[in-house]
């Protein structure tokens, strides 16, 4: 079991990896045909093209992108991830203007594996940074390190 777990834990890390270049065929070949992403952003599709897509407009829209997984557990056929995506927003995103400022996402994933591709993900992600303080409009126009 204990390698079984292991090897879904290197199977999030590679995805997220190629999530962040926005790798598209690195991407598929880490997915099941039949992938299901529960929760995307509205405008995405729920399936292999929409994570796809998503994966491109972050790569498009923030410069400098790191994701760096915090933490990662494991059982059965399934995984979790906490993780933080920080990058500078150069170009629009989900309707917010580029604001130059470095901006930091944060977030919970749920990923569920069949025969060690992902077959379903779950995500609960925080964005407030990059929309900015209440009634701002996506943030001032200053940038931070």
């Amino acid at each position: 079991m204990t390698g079984g777990t292991e090897r879904n834990k290197e199977t999030i890390q590679r995805l997220t990896e190629a999530f962040e270049a926005a790798d598209q065929q690195a991407t598929r070949d880490l997915l099941t045909e039949d992938f299901v992403a529960h929760g995307m952003p509205p405008g995405f599709k729920d399936n292999v093209d929409g994570l796809l897509q998503l994966a491109a407009d972050l790569k498009a829209a923030l410069s400098d992108r790191t994701i760096t997984i915090e933490d990662v557990v494991a059982e059965g056929d399934k995984v979790v991830s906490r993780f933080t995506d920080r990058g500078r927003h150069t170009g629009e995103l989900f309707g917010v203007p580029p604001s130059n400022r470095t901006v930091t996402v944060t977030g919970l994933e749920l990923y569920r594996l069949t025969d060690g591709k992902v077959a379903e993900y779950w995500g609960e992600v925080n964005m407030s940074d990059l929309f900015g303080p209440p009634g701002s409009a996506g943030g001032s126009s200053s940038t931070s390190a």
